[in-house]
């Protein structure tokens, strides 16, 4: 079979794809679904940035991506819930993303990111409660992020 865009099998780039492949369940990483960063959310509405891919081509996150990140830490500390889930829902969906978290992996140190990812594993696996942002590490990514 032949593919529109050149794909990776055995650490060597194609066009072509053995159709024997498709008869064995692979895993494919470009796809489009709840944490994939683009098409539809968790509740099934299309995500912010589903036309445009939240990092640019040097790997850093853009200046849209940046300024959602933050409009939803500062969101999430002024909500009146403190003690839940609920206040940080928005930042944790918008973390779920691994190209974003690809490029904060750049700018945050190995504590921050560890916890990052730490909560949004979590977040990802129907962890609701219970996961809470702390304010010193939305106080570190607002200073990463810009704001």
């Amino acid at each position: 079979v032949k593919t529109s865009q050149p794909i990776l099998v055995d650490s060597k780039e194609t066009t072509h794809l053995d159709t024997v492949l498709c008869l064995v369940n692979t895993a494919m990483l470009g796809h489009v679904g709840t944490f994939s960063g683009g098409g539809t959310n968790a509740k099934n509405t299309p995500a912010p940035d589903a036309a445009t891919s939240p990092v640019k081509k040097n790997g850093m996150l853009t200046m849209k991506t940046k300024k959602r990140l933050l409009q939803m830490i500062s969101s999430s500390s002024t909500s009146a819930t403190t003690s839940s889930a609920a206040g940080d829902s928005d930042i944790l969906e918008g973390l779920c993303d691994f190209h974003t978290l690809l490029a904060l992996d750049s700018m945050l140190g190995k504590d921050d990111m560890d916890e990052i990812c730490r909560l949004v594993k979590k977040w990802s696996r129907g962890q609701r409660r219970g996961t809470v942002m702390g304010d010193k590490l939305k106080m570190v990514l607002q200073s990463v992020l810009g704001g």
